[in-house]
């Protein structure tokens, strides 16, 4: 039986000036963004990661669509960067069907989330400084 995840929320704002800074370090630190996108600097580096002011996440990924949560290095850079918001994503299907997970974001620190029940009941994490 296959699985995939889903994105349940994306609150997530990150400064406008901080948006290409931001995008190049999630570029450089994450297995979604292919090598030969490494070196895209500026505007096409923020193209690549944002859309609409917002991370872009592709549901075609399926369970690889999260390229945030488990990453202590974007993390870091978008708490840096003074990103505010959640992300939150659920498994649905398969045999990890019913856990949640996210981070969020504020003053410059994030934690990450789990949920404890199908209902969404979130426990909040340490608050981590960037």
């Amino acid at each position: 039986m296959g699985w995939n995840i889903a994105l349940i929320q994306n609150t997530v704002d990150v400064p406008e000036e901080a948006r290409i800074t931001v995008a190049k370090k999630i570029i450089k630190n994450s297995d979604k963004f292919h090598d030969d996108h490494t070196h895209a600097s500026g505007v096409d580096a923020m193209n690549m990661v944002f859309y609409g002011g917002k991370l872009e996440f592709d549901a075609d990924d399926m369970e690889h669509m999260d390229y945030v949560t488990g990453s202590a290095e974007i993390c870091a850079a978008l708490a840096a960067a003074g990103a505010t918001g959640r992300l939150t994503f659920g498994s649905l299907e398969g045999d990890n069907r019913g856990t949640f997970w996210g981070v969020e974001f504020a003053s410059g620190h994030y934690r990450r989330l789990r949920a404890t029940t199908a209902d969404i009941n979130w426990n909040i994490g340490t608050s981590i400084p960037a």
